[in-house]
């Protein structure tokens, strides 16, 4: 994979990746970007460049409690039912308070769910 310096320039200083695709022909494959900063929103909140998005991730209990439901389903094995909704709030509160991944993967490990699995 390389960067082809003549599309670069024809795109005014964006980059473009090229590979060989798989039929033999060429195709972008990878991304293009600029130096401009993009504008939008992230969970109702308007965001302006990835520090902000960063920023806005950083405080929101919906990524803590995603984050603690893709290291469930990791270590369990299969997603949390209801059954496991008390201990699994319990970790993603904590999670959410603490922002420490190894003792949120410790609870997950202690957790009655995990017990009850292994």
């Amino acid at each position: 994979m390389g960067i082809d310096d003549q599309e670069r320039n024809e795109v005014s200083g964006q980059f473009v990746w090229i590979e060989k695709s798989y039929a033999g022909g060429e195709g972008y494959l990878g991304a293009r970007g600029s130096s401009e900063v993009g504008e939008g929103a992230l969970l109702g909140n308007p965001a302006r460049g990835f520090a902000e998005v960063g920023a806005i991730l950083s405080e929101s209990p919906e990524f803590y409690r995603c984050t603690v439901t893709r290291a469930f389903e990791k270590v369990l094995g299969r997603v949390p039912l209801l059954q496991d909704q008390s201990g699994f709030n319990q970790i993603a509160d904590s999670f959410y308070q603490h922002r420490d991944f190894d003792r949120m993967i410790r609870d997950l490990v202690k957790s009655r769910s995990y017990q009850r699995e292994n």
